[in-house]
């Protein structure tokens, strides 16, 4: 690397405590093909040994490495004291921890050379997953960088960037305009700040280079300031306000309007805060009602500056989505909004009816269906709310109607298109509108079939139609986990085999060894193809098994019912709103409520949901009525989402065990329960065990712990009926398990050691209409030595509460659960006359 009176380019570092990256970055920069360029490296006052290793490397480089220190100040104020001593033509921000590619700097002028006029270069990242070490083109941002282009932004507004270690600046504008970073805006977007104010003060001219990347680590500790950003209050007060806000009210002032760009730039970091609320992910906002109140209003403020159609503009994997458009221009500038379309994008695969939906926001509209001048009652509706950031901010009405006759909409008066997709944001594209009739209710088709079969699959369609697929024919299909069953699928395929119902099981291999063969097929064989070609219902226990993949062949239009594999007990909607369901079965009126009910956030209605119990039900109660004396205390931990991305994150060997576990706390509260020496002697007393049931996930990480001689580990594939009709008592977290005990008027301690970090966000749900404290089926405990106690008591006596509690969830315990379901199949199955 050659040194220059005036390098063509500046890498300017901010180095703070990243020793064991520095190396790997030091050689990116070494292997460039392009050498000219000089190094900047501000030492932030690391306390590792991240000085020593950047001294040592300008001692092996003089001629283009210069290295500055400073006291720690953060990443703005370091890049600013680099951007003093910048003396390259162009400058880029380069992280320490992050790598480029060895034709970086090559490809990069090769560009500007062609496009002089540019005064913003940017890169693509390229996600770099540290943990496996997969380098992925997955960034929101990817889109934008699919060719080399030069935009202007403002006849280009869909386009932006906002990334200073991606970019390359001209360093005479900087200067010029005395640019610095903002060390105020915490804890990030200094980066778009930056760049954004450089853009506003230019003729908007960015050269997209597709070339080079940039390899963007993804630590596989964590550690790094963007990843764990939804801890800072900052991010959703300072960060918007001086970030977001200020710039668009910065802009608005220069020139009287921000410009479309910056407005796409802000509606792109926006977009993050919407889909990590929608993720129902871990933020501050769960737990700090200051915080989001003030963020809610920030938002207010940065709405008034984005033009509508701005939020249809924006290029790149965060797209704004429909209700995040209502949230921003209806409901924060305190709009009532009805509109003059309803959307009829569902039917039932009996042909019968079609759900229609459409949202409002304010005061809950009227509304009516009609045939002609003839009023419709719909066979369900309800209205559906969505919390936005907590606040109830949208309103759906959703409702069931007849497809045989020429329905019409009215709201508030005035009649609505019914139309078979949302319209477009985009105000100048129309969508025409049309009657809703039998005639316009095709069933979508899924998979479409390929042009040309291959012969082995010609012959698979033709014996499907023929005798070999005829005892097939209308098939009741029953499926639990793919690789095991003894869930409630398979619970209630062998209460249907006694039924005349043509049922049949699709299990593991190989079987259970104490089971019929009857009428099981393998997962995957020619055998299951052709049942699933003639099948007319799909029942199970798990929603995976509701989405079997047939190949090119297009998917039959089975009647898919969902069995569950318990009882839903906190906001599931987030999983449940992306599935398509003709039958969904509850176990308790509150659980039915909670789906079905006025103002909750699920799409089902009474028409899919109904109460009918769980099929294992009906099996636990027998063998639990018919034993005699009880023996068994069950322990049933759940998984986390938190044990496979902590920085003690489960590491899966090859031999599938799993190493690491013993040292985190959900580890170490387990163990301490199980270990409890007074739950082991009141249990030796008593001619009592102690059963370990974790779930599959974590089975091989209790494998891996030093059990008690005294403890049984099992698994979901050992006989959980049996133990089931042993049980006296269960400890458990959040298992939903507990329902089933609560079923046969049995107690459960809840041990909740991590109830503040689970209900904070990160796992697929959040609290919903049950509460352990009032609701559930026994003491709520947050240490080993209570949750211990506390089942020791129990084992001798049930409270009072407890006993109520359970009557009340489960009024009827009839053993006929089975029984019920089929009834709602075949009720299901019925086509409107």
């Amino acid at each position: 690397m050659p040194k220059t009176a005036s390098p063509r380019y500046s890498v300017v570092t901010a180095v703070y405590n990243v020793e064991r990256y520095l190396p790997d970055f030091i050689q990116t920069l070494e292997n460039q093909t392009f050498t000219d360029f000089e190094v900047v490296a501000v030492d932030d006052g690391s306390t590792d040994g991240s000085l020593k290793l950047l001294e040592d490397w300008a001692a092996r480089r003089p001629e283009q490495v210069r290295v500055l220190h400073k006291e720690n100040g953060g990443q703005a104020s370091a890049r600013n004291l680099g951007i003093e001593h910048a003396n390259g033509q162009w400058v880029t921000f380069p992280d320490p921890d992050d790598e480029l590619n060895p034709e970086y700097f090559a490809q990069v002028d090769k560009a500007l050379g062609k496009h002089p006029e540019a005064q913003l270069a940017a890169t693509n990242f390229v996600m770099w997953y540290e943990e496996t070490g997969e380098r992925l083109n997955d960034h929101p941002r990817a889109e934008m960088f699919d060719k080399t282009r030069l935009l202007d932004l403002k006849r280009s507004p869909s386009y932006f960037h906002g990334s200073a270690p991606a970019a390359f600046f001209r360093t005479s504008v900087i200067q010029e305009r005395n640019l610095r970073f903002n060390d105020e805006i915490k804890p990030g977007f200094e980066d778009g700040d930056f760049t954004a104010r450089y853009l506003l003060g230019v003729d908007p001219k960015v050269l997209f280079v597709s070339g080079p990347s940039y390899f963007y680590r993804k630590r596989a500790d964590l550690s790094s300031t963007l990843q764990n950003q939804g801890d800072d209050p900052r991010r959703f007060t300072v960060q918007p306000r001086l970030g977001y806000l200020k710039l668009l009210q910065d802009a608005a002032s220069e020139t009287g309007h921000a410009p479309r760009w910056l407005q796409s730039l802000v509606l792109y970091e926006l977009a993050n805060y919407f889909g990590t609320d929608a993720r129902f992910k871990r933020t501050v906002l769960n737990s700090d009602t200051d915080v989001t109140e003030e963020f809610i209003g920030i938002l207010r403020q940065i709405a008034a500056f984005i033009d509508p159609d701005s939020y249809t503009n924006i290029i790149g994997a965060r797209r704004f989505r429909y209700d995040w458009y209502l949230f921003m221009t209806e409901y924060l500038p305190g709009r009532v909004f009805r509109p003059d379309w309803a959307v009829a994008n569902q039917y039932d695969r009996t042909g019968n009816y079609a759900k229609i939906h459409f949202p409002y926001v304010g005061p809950e509209p009227e509304w009516q269906f009609y045939e002609g001048e003839q009023p419709i009652e719909p066979a369900a509706s309800k209205i559906r709310e969505v919390r936005i950031f907590g606040v109830p901010a949208i309103h759906y009405v959703v409702a069931w109607v007849p497809v045989n006759l020429t329905v019409e909409l009215e709201i508030d008066g005035q009649r609505a298109r019914i139309l078979p997709k949302r319209p477009p944001l985009d105000r100048t594209r129309k969508t025409r509108g049309w009657f809703l009739r039998a005639d316009n209710a095709a069933h979508p088709s899924g998979k479409t079939a390929a042009p040309g079969y291959t012969l082995s699959e010609r012959l698979l369609l033709r014996q499907a139609h023929s005798r070999a697929g005829a005892k097939y024919k209308d098939a009741w299909v029953f499926i639990d986990d793919p690789e095991r069953g003894n869930d409630n699928a398979e619970h209630l395929f062998k209460y249907c085999l006694g039924h005349g119902i043509n049922a049949w099981f699709v299990g593991p291999d190989p079987w259970y060894p104490t089971e019929s063969k009857r009428n099981r097929v393998r997962y995957g064989t020619r055998e299951w193809k052709l049942l699933m070609l003639n099948a007319s219902n799909l029942i199970s226990s798990q929603l995976a098994g509701l989405n079997p993949d047939l190949g090119e062949f297009p998917a039959p239009h089975w009647k898919l019912t969902y069995l569950q594999h318990g009882v839903i007990r906190d906001d599931y909607s987030r999983v449940l709103n992306r599935q398509r369901l003709d039958l969904l079965c509850c176990s308790t009126a509150a659980e039915l409520d909670s789906l079905t009910g006025e103002n909750t956030p699920y799409w089902l209605t009474t028409k899919e949901a109904k109460l009918t119990g769980l099929a294992r039900f009906d099996e636990f109660l027998h063998l639990h009525q018919e034993m005699g004396r009880r023996t068994a205390v069950v322990v049933a931990p759940t998984w986390r989402q938190a044990l496979a991305t902590s920085p003690e994150r489960l590491k899966k060997g090859q031999s599938g065990s799993i190493t690491g576990f013993e040292a985190t706390d959900f580890a170490k509260n387990w163990m301490s329960l199980i270990s409890n020496p007074e739950l082991a002697r009141a249990l030796d007393e008593r001619n009592m065990s102690l059963i370990v049931l974790p779930h599959p996930e974590l089975r091989p990480a209790f494998e891996s712990l030093s059990l008690p001689a005294q403890v049984t580990l099992m698994n979901h594939e050992n006989d959980i009926d049996a133990m089931m009709g042993d049980a006296v008592l269960l400890i458990t977290d959040y298992s939903a398990l507990a329902f089933d005990f609560a079923y046969l008027g049995l107690p459960t301690v809840y041990f909740q050691f991590d109830a503040a970090s689970y209900y904070a966000g990160g796992e697929p749900n959040r609290p919903g209409y049950f509460s352990v404290e009032t609701d559930g089926f026994g003491p709520v405990t947050a240490t080993a030595e209570d949750a211990a106690a506390q089942a020791v008591a129990l084992l001798d006596k049930t409270p009072g509460e407890y006993l109520d509690r359970m009557a009340a969830a489960f009024p009827v315990r009839d053993g006929r659960c089975c029984e019920r379901i089929v009834a709602a199949i075949k009720a299901m199955n019925e086509r409107r006359k």
